[in-house]
């Protein structure tokens, strides 16, 4: 009887640095009449199509929601009106690692083995704007194996294995005010694993985003058997394997909803509808209330899968001569 054992714990933090573009102060005021990122442009008011008086939102017609959002986008840090910002931090990541086998013989045409691994982790994740949110999850796996000798020429290898994973990912702004209803904005998910202002996406600046809670559990099983034969040169092999698989996600994707500005609202058009270069602006865009793209989704968020497999194989190994060998 052979009996193995192992266990490791790590515990460290993991460094996290970027670097993108952010709105400058007179930019998050609505004044864009200097130079952008994107150089000299003209913007056009969303509403009366026409070019908009020293390229300036009027404070007026600032959308409330987007004021409010402002809170959530930095101030540059960095000077320059581009890779003006950066962060640099660390975030925490401990795994605990344990491992066990044991080999023993039975007698003498028959040995079982038996082993089993397990995994322990969390720790955090670093957004762009300082948000971190939470990860964790526990994984095992075991196999249990018996093999039998039928004789000095023929053995048979029988095997069954089991593997479950979780993983559980919770974001920064999970479980506190539903920002998305407090600020005005309606048709966003009512869980609570769900709240915190809506993913923004720009064309010229850094995204403010924040991970998607999802709980995943994954498992499977496996049947597998394996016939070797012995007779003369020729080691032959049959075999076989049954998998069945699980795959259970519970995640809203888009529960706090995305909205997508690209500058196509502050555009120019000429006569044939085609964009004019050089005019529209992401963040003029946004300080408009006017996104390109906006989704939702929430609610049925178990989406569970199930599949089998099965497979067969035969393996002839062959010694042709002392130092020559086909498979």
């Amino acid at each position: 009887t052979t009996f193995f054992l192992n266990f490791a714990l790590v515990r460290g933090e993991t460094p996290y640095a970027n670097f993108d573009t952010v709105p400058s102060a007179d930019q998050r005021g609505g004044n864009f009449s200097k130079p952008t990122v994107a150089g000299p442009l003209v913007l056009y008011d969303p509403i009366s199509h026409l070019p908009l008086a020293g390229n300036i939102v009027p404070a007026n017609r600032i959308d409330k929601i987007a004021s409010q959002l402002l809170a959530y986008i930095p101030l540059p840090n960095l000077p320059g009106g581009v890779q003006n910002y950066q962060i640099s931090t660390t975030v925490p990541l401990d795994t605990t690692d344990f491992s066990a086998k044991l080999n023993h013989t039975l007698n003498d045409k028959n040995r079982f083995s038996l082993s089993l691994a397990l995994q322990s982790r969390n720790g955090n994740q670093a957004q762009l704007y300082g948000f971190q949110d939470k990860l964790d999850g526990f994984g095992w796996q075991s196999e249990a194996g018996w093999t039998h000798n039928f004789g000095p020429r023929a053995i048979n290898a029988f095997h069954w294995a089991f593997s479950r994973n979780r993983s559980n990912y919770v974001p920064y702004f999970a479980n506190g005010p539903n920002v998305a209803v407090n600020i005005g904005i309606q048709g966003t998910s009512p869980d609570p694993l769900n709240y915190g202002p809506p993913n923004l996406s720009f064309t010229n600046f850094g995204n403010l985003a924040d991970g998607t809670p999802a709980i995943r559990r994954d498992q499977s099983s496996a049947l597998r058997d394996a016939v070797t034969v012995v007779r003369g040169v020729h080691s032959v092999t049959f075999g076989g394997e049954y998998r069945r698989v699980q795959s259970n996600p519970i995640t809203d994707t888009y529960g706090r909803g995305l909205f997508v500005f690209s500058g196509l609202l502050t555009s120019g058009f000429d006569n044939n509808e085609r964009v004019l270069p050089g005019t529209g602006f992401d963040f003029a865009d946004f300080l408009f209330g006017f996104p390109n793209q906006a989704k939702v989704r929430y609610g049925s968020s178990a989406n569970y899968f199930r599949s089998s497999a099965s497979s067969a194989y035969v393996v002839d190994d062959w010694k042709v001569r002392s130092n020559l060998s086909l498979n």
